[in-house]
């Protein structure tokens, strides 16, 4: 299994389903794709929002590698965008983690936008933002 890392060192804004500036990646068969979001103030949220083309795709968030705080779920992403938020009470490093390693034929194609909210940001209603 091969696994693509990307790592964000903070975004600021909000998702939508309605937002065209997502970032696109391809995640290949028995792969999965792994980006890191680094959250450096207390009381801070990660939201995300994703979607893909004509498949379902696993996902889970982690926080330090090893405290699973969103277990591993296979989501209809290809039917609906998926969309969450997850309040981050400690500091370090979360793991949003897309999974196609169930798959053993097909590549899935995602869209997605992933940020870090800081609590001033949550508290103003930002809704702009820079996207991976």
């Amino acid at each position: 299994m091969h696994c693509l890392t990307y790592f964000v060192l903070f975004q600021d804004g909000g998702a939508s389903a309605e937002d065209t500036s997502m970032t696109q990646a391809t995640i290949n068969s028995r792969d999965v794709l792994k980006i890191n979001l680094a959250v450096t103030k207390p009381n801070s949220s990660i939201t995300w929002s994703f979607l893909t083309q004509n498949h379902d795709i696993g996902f889970q968030l982690v926080f330090e590698n090893q405290k699973v705080v969103v277990p591993f779920r296979r989501v209809q992403s290809h039917k609906e965008i998926q969309e969450g938020t997850h309040p981050c009470h400690s500091l370090g490093t979360y793991t949003v983690i897309f999974d196609n390693s169930y798959s053993l034929a097909r590549s899935k194609t995602i869209s997605f936008n992933l940020f870090v909210i800081e609590p001033e940001e949550v508290n103003s209603n930002v809704t702009s933002g820079v996207v991976l």
